[in-house]
């Protein structure tokens, strides 16, 4: 879910960017691109982040948590700061499992991790880390699709 909302989060944040960009180059093509990027973004934003707040807490109340070992470390890619871990954990019916998760820390091999995975599923398997962060991402996300409508808005508004 993480990636998922920092998918969202880039995404949503190019838009803008990008729409500030073509209208400051005044070079925007036609006068549709900018509220197509506000209309679907804005209140998608807004819709999205509760759901993506929501599920994490969900998440976090079936799961169990467990210490796990990092089996590979890779750079996530060249473009965002991060890693990606594989790493194997043994769930409470005794399976071994594999899954890869993102952090900003680098870690070795064989260092181990603290894990949470849901035991009916424990495919469904995430690298414990305060919900705070969660928090934070969802309100950046319901933060931005306010000033995407805001944007798409505020001339009507003034009237």
């Amino acid at each position: 879910m993480r990636h998922a909302v920092k998918v969202v989060l880039c995404l949503a944040a190019l838009a803008l960017v990008a729409t500030l960009a073509l209208r400051t180059l005044s070079i925007a093509p036609g006068d549709w691109l900018k509220p197509a990027v506000l209309v679907a973004g804005g209140p998608v934003l807004i819709i999205v982040a509760p759901f993506a707040l929501v599920a994490s807490v969900r998440f976090r109340g079936r799961a169990t948590g467990t210490e796990g070992i990092v089996e590979k470390c890779e750079e996530a890619s060249l473009s965002e700061p991060g890693y990606e871990l594989t790493i194997r954990f043994t769930a409470l019916d005794g399976g071994e499992h594999l899954f890869t998760g993102e952090t900003t820390r680098r870690r070795p091999v064989g260092h181990p991790v603290r894990v949470l995975y849901d035991p009916r599923c424990p495919e469904d398997a995430r690298i414990d880390g305060p919900i705070a962060v969660d928090a934070i991402g969802s309100v950046l996300m319901f933060a931005m699709g306010v000033a995407f409508t805001y944007l798409l808005w505020r001339d009507h508004l003034q009237g």
